[in-house]
């Protein structure tokens, strides 16, 4: 399934607070929770009964539920990835260049599962002051500070040359070189014809009247957030590989792998648990560059390069590496997200799914065994099994932190698995860094 692509720009969009730079994994909801019965009551009791027949035929299933997140963002910075101004300034419409000779602004690049690319950053403009902000005087305040009328401006911030002059926070500003400042706007008129560096007279009211001299600056200041988003393709090729996909196309790499490639890339978007792509060296976040020792060419390079493999047949996909580019090969299947089973009078029944798979004979009670993949922190790529004999008589669970072998109910023989060090995505890396050393 492959989506087309389309344009939006959305010049005055408020951004949230949140932490620039991180990389998030939201798990979706199914719908609005049940209440929990109250211990004691008929409902709780035919829960326990219900639980415990559940585990003397299947075992404990609250471990094999497949952690696989229904919706996540890669946000980059644009200083993380180096991206210079001049590199991107043709990618972005008008309202969010930055004006040359100013400091330029960081951009914040996100993009979606479903595509959805969006940049946005906060311009500056070139103005002239002196280091405080100011609000217009009221007739109240006019009449406690013993003014005669609402003249003047009130100094609510005062730092810089302002706090350097003597200027202090709470001074009512009166004149700015003998001309007369009635409210804020007239202050910020006087100020757009004010050139950096020129000395300026102030008359304050304080207690008294009070004139100090203050020099002006150059200064800069925020505008409100601005964003421009795309729709980038993606390609659904879950159901004979596993994977979800977005296009990189070479013109928007720079904003998020903060180079060009050669060609139109691939990012890994979506990867589930027990597919193929799930057992090769793949993980989410991965940027896809080369399909069979070819460019991969973005979605219509993809589909070229896979789409005559058949059944039981695999390819091998290249992905960036921060020294190079990795290996590994993808089977292809028919329809590995599908689900099988049978059930023969009870004496043998199964099930299996790509996540999760089960057998069990006399209903569990002689034998049942169970094994299920998922996928930890987006990139640990992680399977359990369990099995038990004989009303669990004899009992085994594996986990990747270790292993267990209980014996009588009562009896448990443990031992130590291997650590998690699966490999982490440049991309994800660097969000993940973003993340840790933001404000």
């Amino acid at each position: 399934m492959v989506s087309a692509p389309r344009e939006r720009v959305k010049p005055r969009r408020t951004l949230t607070s949140e932490t620039t730079g991180a990389l998030v994994a939201a798990q979706g909801s199914t719908g609005s929770e049940a209440a929990t019965p109250s211990a004691g009551s008929p409902a709780h009791r035919a829960q326990s009964a219900v639980c415990l027949l559940a585990f003397l035929l299947w075992g404990c299933a609250g471990n094999c539920i497949t952690n696989t997140p229904d919706e996540f963002v890669f946000e980059i910075h644009s200083r993380a990835v180096r991206v210079s101004e001049d590199e991107i300034a043709m990618l972005l419409p008008e309202p969010l260049r930055a004006t040359p000779g100013e400091p330029v602004p960081p951009v914040r690049v996100s993009l979606r599962r479903n595509g959805e690319l969006t940049v946005s950053r906060v311009l500056t403009s070139e103005t002239t002051g002196i280091g405080i902000d100011v609000e217009s005087m009221t007739e109240e305040l006019a009449w406690a500070r013993g003014i005669g009328g609402a003249q003047g401006i009130v100094i609510t911030k005062s730092e810089g040359p302002a706090r350097r002059a003597g200027i202090r926070l709470g001074d009512i500003l009166l004149r700015a070189d003998g001309l007369p400042i009635p409210n804020a706007g007239a202050w910020r008129a006087f100020l757009d014809q004010t050139e950096p560096g020129k000395r300026l007279t102030i008359e304050l009211y304080r207690d008294r009247p009070v004139e100090v001299e203050v020099e002006t600056v150059r200064t800069y200041e925020l505008s409100e957030p601005r964003e421009f988003s795309r729709d980038l393709r993606t390609f659904d090729d879950s159901r004979r590989t596993g994977l979800e996909l977005i296009e990189l196309p070479r013109d928007y790499q720079p904003l998020i792998l903060g180079r060009t490639l050669e060609t139109d890339a691939l990012l890994v978007a979506r990867l589930w648990p027990g597919t193929p792509a799930f057992f090769s060296d793949l993980r989410l976040g991965d940027v896809i560059v080369e399909i069979e020792g070819e460019p991969s060419g973005g979605v219509d390079g993809y589909r070229a390069l896979t789409g005559s493999i058949e059944r039981g047949d695999s390819f091998t996909a290249g992905y960036l590496l921060d020294d190079g580019i990795g290996q590994t090969e993808v089977d292809v299947g028919e329809d590995v997200l599908g689900e099988r089973g049978a059930n023969f009078l009870r004496l043998l029944n199964w099930h299996t799914r790509a996540s999760r798979s089960r057998v069990g004979l006399l209903s569990g009670l002689l034998f049942h065994a169970r094994r299920c993949y998922r996928i930890d922190h987006l990139v640990e790529h992680n399977a359990a099994t369990d099995w038990g004999i004989l009303f669990d008589l004899v009992r085994y669970t594996g986990r990747p932190n270790g292993k267990t072998l209980t014996l009588l109910w009562l009896l448990p023989l443990s031992f130590e698995g291997r650590s998690t060090s699966d490999r982490v995505p440049p991309l994800v890396e660097r969000s993940r860094a973003i993340a840790w050393q933001s404000d």
